[in-house]
């Protein structure tokens, strides 16, 4: 759809400013459409269109966008609906070929090397937000929005960081730890304020036609979590990748083999169902060798580390660590991860080693690593509401006075309730593990490392000082795992 929005044309004088809010069709986006409207601000909605796979040959059309059959117009559809309701101008914006170069083709490369990436957290920096920025001065919007369950803070040195929203299992600063310190400057975050009942009970009393829809579950190009089938397909397309690995030998830490297995990209770190070895007790996928094409296995207390090394460095709240420094920093290896106190020394100019108090499980090659701090008096949060009923907002607000939005991915903007860690939860061809987390893959019960810092992550301790409530946390920084330690 051609953009052709008129700049001049000003039917909101007064507004606090012209915000360009990604739309995926879902409630989250919708309310903070909703919400940021309500605050004053002239709202553009736009959806991003991400992945189109022919639903009948799994084909791509030549032109990326092709006939009806091919896309699922459903989520710009619902978007639509929501930007007439609100009477909001509403635009569906083409993506698909850097989708598919900046993450599709990574997320392929990363399995065939062993490795389990993060596909929404590479989409948020390099294709989302990009996206979203550069429709935004086509538009002469001053902002851009999300749904996403996180806050924009604009700390007293200048920077910006992310604050952890209300609700620990719908907060979502993990999937954007990797995001500019430009990006943060120019982004609204209107639900972090919230939890799901409270943005769906928004949406009702406002009468949107999505109040009801329910939450996406997995990733948008890989909609059945069959990821073993999806790589086998994908992987002929990829210009950059290698063949599939084939099947090869399950083995011992010291070699010894105990079986073969179907191919590196049906396994994770820390599996334990779908192995297929006749044991006669529970054992675990400890590490993936893709020199040799090995899956090592051993017993529980092997997938447990005290540390790991990490690079492809960002960090948020200081300009960078200085080498050879250390802090004590709250860290989350993987979405779903409760989290756990560790010790953060810079070691080289990409690198940083990390030594945890606690042991922790399943530490995973390619997956984010993410720093939290307690956040400072002083530091001010951006675009927060006075009211939860939808009401009025401010413009900022002070530290203690809590907003922002929650958004997801789906096929549209910035997706309905981003899961940036269920492609965790397995990768064998003919494995669906559905709405599943990793850990529940891995055969741990629902209560352990599920939500920050506890069972339902309402709180984390200090060390030694008061208990620290989630939305007290804030984004150090972060980067992506290499090994174990």
């Amino acid at each position: 759809m051609a953009l052709n929005y008129d700049k001049k044309k000003d039917s909101m004088a007064n507004s606090k400013g012209k915000v360009l809010v990604g739309m995926s069709g879902g409630v989250d986006s919708s309310v903070a459409a909703l919400l940021l409207q309500r605050m004053g601000y002239e709202v553009i909605g736009v959806t991003l269109q991400l992945w189109r796979e022919d639903k009948v040959s799994g084909e791509l059309s030549e032109s990326g966008v092709a006939g009806e059959r091919n896309i699922d117009f459903s989520a710009a559809e619902d978007a639509k609906r929501v930007a007439e309701k609100l009477g909001i101008p509403h635009y569906v914006l083409d993506f698909g070929e850097i989708f598919r170069t900046c993450v599709v083709d990574r997320f392929l490369s990363e399995y065939l090397h062993g490795r389990t990436p993060n596909p929404c957290v590479v989409c948020n920096r390099y294709v989302k937000w990009e996206a979203l920025l550069k429709k935004a001065g086509e538009l002469g919007a001053d902002y851009i929005a999300t749904g996403h369950y996180a806050r924009i803070i604009k700390l007293r040195n200048g920077r910006f960081s992310l604050g952890m929203s209300k609700g620990a299992i719908k907060d979502q600063t993990y999937a954007l730890y990797d995001l500019t310190q430009e990006q943060l400057s120019r982004t609204l975050m209107p639900l972090g304020q919230y939890d799901k009942d409270e943005v769906r009970a928004i949406a009702a009393e406002a009468n949107l036609p999505v109040a009801n829809k329910p939450d996406s579950q997995e990733i948008c190009f890989i909609p059945d979590h069959d990821y073993g089938a999806f790589i086998e397909r994908e992987v002929m397309r990829c210009a950059g990748c290698r063949a599939c690995p084939p099947a090869g030998n399950f083995v011992t830490k010291d070699g010894t083999i105990l079986g073969r297995h179907k191919g590196i990209i049906h396994y994770t770190i820390g599996q334990r169902r779908g192995l297929g070895l006749p044991m006669g007790r529970h054992v675990y996928v400890t590490e993936i060798r893709p020199d040799t094409n090995e899956v090592v296995v051993g017993e529980g207390e092997d997938v447990f580390s005290r540390g790991l090394i990490c690079s492809g460095l960002n960090f948020m709240s200081v300009e960078d660590l200085e080498p050879g420094s250390s802090r004590r920093l709250f860290a989350k290896i993987r979405y779903r991860h409760k989290g756990e106190w560790c010790r953060a020394t810079r070691c080289g100019k990409d690198c940083i080693r990390v030594e945890f108090e606690k042991p922790v499980r399943a530490v995973t090659p390619g997956q984010a690593l993410v720093f939290y701090e307690a956040r400072s008096e002083g530091d001010s949060v951006r675009g927060e509401g006075e009211s939860k009923t939808g009401g009025a907002v401010q413009g900022e607000g002070g530290a203690g006075h809590s907003p922002e939005t929650g958004s997801a991915q789906g096929n549209g903007g910035p997706g309905e309730d981003e899961v940036a860690g269920l492609y965790e939860a397995g990768r064998g061809a003919g494995h669906n593990p559905g709405k599943d987390s990793l850990e529940r893959e891995q055969g741990l019960s629902d209560n352990t490392d599920y939500g920050f810092a506890g069972n339902v992550g309402d709180s984390c301790r200090n060390g030694d000082e008061r208990e620290l409530a989630i939305d007290e946390f804030q984004v150090f920084g972060g980067g992506v795992i290499d090994s174990a330690i």
